[in-house]
Parts: C-alpha cells; structure tokens; sequence
C-alpha cells in the first residue's frame, strides 16, 4: 500500500478594500520526513527493548516483541 503524507495550509486572500477574493492552499509533501521519523522511532525502539539480552535468543525474543508493537 502506497501512502503520501501531506501538510495543507489555507489562507484568505482579501483586496486593498477588504473583500474577500480568494483561497491561497499551500501543500508540502512529507512524507519523507514522515517515513524518516517512524524509522528512528523504530530503531530506538528496538536498541531500548534488546540492550539488555544477555543471550543471542533473548535478543531475537525481545526484537521480534519490539518490532511487533510497530505495524508501521
């Protein structure tokens, strides 16, 4: 599945009398920005989660426990 994350502003636009003439929507894509900061969430997640395995299984327990409360 295919997402795109946006940012959407809209702003009236008035003549020199006050009189409303128009919408000015300005529209940023984040989704970048977006993927980037899940992607650290996820990482200090998992260092969080498995810094204290004292074995190879209890690591892979732990990271599979971590990774599977973020769907994202």
């Amino acid at each position: 599945m295919l997402t795109a994350s946006f940012t959407w502003n809209w702003t009236p636009i008035f003549s020199g009398e006050d009189q409303f003439e128009g919408v000015l929507n300005l529209c940023i894509e984040m989704t970048s920005r977006v993927l980037a900061e899940r992607r650290l969430s996820t990482l200090h997640d998992l260092v969080t989660h498995t810094a204290l395995a004292r074995t190879f299984d209890a690591f892979l327990r732990l990271a599979a426990q971590s990774l599977s409360q973020n769907r994202a």
